[in-house]
């Protein structure tokens, strides 16, 4: 769990979804619809109506019988909160709105604010209610099946685009957890590179697509994202400021 250090409201589970970013609120719905009597024993009556009320101006109303929110479409977006909206809508080819696209996220993120934390720091009650709601096996379900749609989604580019290794698909999937993805105009671009440079290696390749996609998010974010996306295809260097080497610190090679 992960207070709003970095104005996303609140980071919770497997890969720290978050408000502000909207990738949470879809998990927390699918728990509060599919296991109802459940998601209310992790808080009080007042904290529940809380987190209720935010998820239901989230995502509206929901039967406790009606289907959970569908993991598979969780990621159907190719950009992210990181991107310039202004860079997005000339990717994108028309209109694009931040203030449309991140509007209830953003009420969910000022919902945070509110009840979740003293200053800067969390409420105890709160923070313990959420880590335990977080550790209990049906939501613990539901970020398998979160992680699932990334899963696929990176699978998705390594078949489409000739990829390999290992180091590939931990750059894909991560530009998915971080980035959300690769857009069309993107991929094109790569291809028309790709058969200009047909002899590059799939570092090389990775590199490009990575210069690609770097473009499109704000300028303040940039150095950070590209840091983090290099260590992961090199598999040693910088990620948020702390020294990695992939291969010594999960035993396997590349």
């Amino acid at each position: 769990i992960t207070n709003n250090f970095d104005g996303q409201g609140l980071s919770l589970g497997l890969f720290n979804q978050c408000l502000g970013q909207g990738s949470l609120q879809p998990l927390l719905l699918s728990y509060r619809n599919t296991n109802a009597a459940e998601f209310k024993t992790f808080f009080t009556s007042a904290e529940y109506t809380s987190i209720n009320s935010m998820l239901t101006a989230w995502g509206g109303t929901a039967s406790i019988l009606s289907k959970a929110v569908p993991m598979s479409n969780q990621y159907q977006s190719d950009y992210s909160s990181l991107d310039d909206p202004d860079l997005v809508a000339a990717d994108q080819g028309d209109i694009f709105s931040k203030a449309t696209v991140s509007a209830k996220n953003q009420k969910s993120v000022a919902w945070a604010t509110a009840p979740l934390y003293s200053g800067s720091s969390f409420r105890s009650a709160w923070k313990s209610a959420l880590q335990k709601m977080s550790g209990s096996p049906a939501y613990i379900s539901i970020q398998i099946a979160s992680a699932n749609a990334i899963h696929k989604k990176a699978l998705g580019y390594m078949t489409s685009y000739g990829f390999t290794t290992l180091p590939a698909y931990l750059f894909l999937f991560d530009i998915i957890v971080q980035n959300g993805g690769l857009s069309s105009t993107i991929l094109s671009q790569y291809n028309t590179w790709v058969k200009a440079n047909k002899s590059a290696s799939e570092n090389a390749r990775l590199k490009k697509l990575l210069a690609l996609r770097l473009v499109l998010v704000v300028s303040e974010y940039r150095a950070d994202v590209q840091s983090r996306k290099t260590a992961i295809i090199d598999g040693t260097g910088s990620v948020h400021g702390s020294g990695r080497n992939f291969a010594k610190e999960y035993c396997v090679g590349t």
